[in-house]
């Protein structure tokens, strides 16, 4: 699909996931940009992003992208969860 189609966003988002999954983080940022590329909107992805950095060990990305979804997200609960992980971050967690 996405050799026809790279614009396809979800084959693109299953992509970054199976990366996530396989321990490649620079592959799966590299296809989690192009789905935010591809739709701006889809502020979920600023939180897999978050994790992915998070999961390879860069805490300060992660914290930045984390801090990115709340700029973009109105989803008060959601925000006060990532607040929580930040928090934990920070907290050396």
């Amino acid at each position: 699909m996405v050799t026809t189609n790279p614009k396809h966003e979800n084959a693109q988002l299953n992509l970054g996931f199976l990366s996530v999954k396989s321990g490649q983080y620079d592959k799966a940022q590299e296809r989690f940009d192009k789905v935010l590329e591809i739709n701006p909107a889809r502020l979920d992805v600023y939180i897999f992003k978050a994790q992915t950095f998070y999961q390879s060990g860069n805490k300060e990305k992660a914290i930045e992208y984390f801090e990115k979804f709340k700029q973009y997200s109105n989803d008060n609960e959601l925000i006060a969860e990532v607040d929580r992980f930040i928090k934990d971050i920070k907290a050396g967690k």
